[in-house]
């Protein structure tokens, strides 16, 4: 990182990454209001994804299944939350805002100590005898 973005001056909070600023303007000082006020491209952070770390350009893309390649703009952990509350931490995740579905790597998980069983058609992914979720495949 350039020492302009040393990590020492984000702060991660709900998700977000926010820069801290001793010399922040007040609203009336800003001008107009908006995300996206002449600051380039807005694409905001995925809430899971937690402890990124931006890459430069081009340093990294994925091709997807039509051929397309998509550029990576980050790595970090994603936290991937249940409505039950569960949660598993997804480590060294990509992110690529142009790609709008999740893929988790199923032999990923299972190197992380989860059980994949494959039941009508679902797949059940479960660890300590507890199921975390069920998924359809397309």
């Amino acid at each position: 990182l350039p020492k302009s973005n040393a990590p020492a001056l984000n702060a991660i909070r709900a998700g977000k990454v926010q820069k801290c600023n001793k010399h922040k303007k007040s609203h009336s000082q800003k001008g107009a209001k908006g995300q996206n006020q002449g600051k380039g491209k807005f694409a905001p952070k995925p809430k899971g994804l937690r402890a990124s770390r931006k890459l430069k350009p081009g340093a990294l893309s994925l091709y997807v299944d039509n051929g397309q390649r998509e550029a990576v703009e980050a790595i970090g952990a994603f936290y991937l939350c249940f409505p039950s509350g569960l949660e598993i931490v997804l480590n060294n995740c990509y992110y690529a805002p142009s790609i709008t579905k999740g893929v988790i790597s199923v032999s990923r998980l299972y190197e992380d100590g989860f059980v994949n069983r494959f039941v009508d058609n679902t797949i059940q992914v479960s660890r300590n005898n507890v199921v975390y979720f069920s998924a359809v495949p397309r």
